[in-house]
């Protein structure tokens, strides 16, 4: 790469992408950016817009998304002047939260990247196109991850025959704005911390000892509020968090003591998720060795972050 940075390394082979397509065939073009990600590292050219930021990891972070939005702008114009972009559904999103320690910020929502908490765990989407019924409004129905590959198929016509997986056709509720068909999901299971996280309607249930030290409320840099941290709302030996995450989304009020038998309904569809439960390839797999990029062409396997 020449020393190029991979934002816009990233963004020009895109780019070729698109001006070499035929715009007579479908295009399938996935994207993910390091831009975001450690290490924090942005050409200084970027880094000076931000001079007035005093903390210079924030700076970074900053820079390396004015990077991305502005390499994101590129290949959109690629689309346009190619003739791509009235037929065409862009999907912008992140696959977690941001890491408080390295720039980024999700507050007021709580906790971390690597965490349960919805800081964590909670991602911002973005989708364009002309194919869309209802645009210019703010879609905050239950959508998780998984679904994207049920969806994508129905938007770009395609018959799903597969009905052992785990995600849900959402075409509906993106497009029409329509009612989620999902009532819950797991967040995750992790028998090596262990805590585990589940989703049902607006209630979630977490149990276990969640990730000390990234657990609090932590504003950005410049804003005059203070850092908290869970024990001003949970006992320090708790290890069974419920919240009501319609009225309360930023997770300060545990209500595991007050609702029992919501705790006792949310723990049994916990324990009948376990009985499927599948260890991951980290546990199974040194991903030092398993993962090795050597063994699969070059390109870095699950099990590795």
């Amino acid at each position: 790469m020449n020393g190029t940075y991979s934002t816009i390394a990233f963004a020009r082979e895109a780019e070729r992408i698109v001006n070499q397509h035929n715009p007579n065939k479908p295009l399938y073009l996935y994207l993910p950016f390091q831009a975001g990600h450690a290490p924090l590292e942005a050409p200084q050219w970027y880094i000076k817009m931000y001079s007035h930021i005093r903390n210079k990891r924030r700076r970074i972070f900053a820079a390396m998304v004015t990077a991305m939005d502005e390499a994101i702008g590129n290949i959109t114009t690629a689309f346009q002047k190619q003739g791509l972009w009235d037929n065409t559904l862009m999907i912008f999103t992140t696959d977690n939260g941001g890491h408080v320690f390295w720039g980024a910020n999700n507050y007021p929502l709580r906790g971390s990247k690597a965490t349960v908490w919805e800081g964590g765990t909670r991602g911002a989407v973005f989708v364009h196109g002309t194919m869309l019924r209802k645009t210019g409004y703010v879609n905050n129905e239950l959508v998780h991850s998984v679904d994207w590959y049920p969806t994508l198929m129905t938007a770009a016509g395609i018959t799903n025959t597969e009905a052992d997986i785990d995600g849900i056709d959402m075409w509906d509720t993106i497009s029409n704005g329509m009612p989620s068909k999902r009532e819950d999901f797991v967040y995750n299971i992790d028998t090596n911390v262990p805590v585990s996280a589940i989703r049902y309607k607006q209630w979630k249930l977490i149990v276990g000892k969640p990730r000390p030290g990234s657990s609090g409320w932590y504003p950005p840099p410049h804003a005059l509020v203070p850092v908290t941290d869970n024990q001003l709302t949970s006992k320090a030996n708790t290890t069974t968090y419920l919240f009501d995450l319609n009225a309360d989304p930023t997770e300060h009020f545990n209500l595991a003591e007050e609702k029992e038998e919501v705790v006792a309904m949310m723990e049994q569809r916990l324990e009948n998720i376990m009985k499927t439960y599948v260890h991951d390839l980290s546990t199974l797999n040194p991903p030092t060795i398993k993962s090795d990029p050597a063994n699969f062409g070059d390109a870095w396997s699950p099990g590795w972050c």
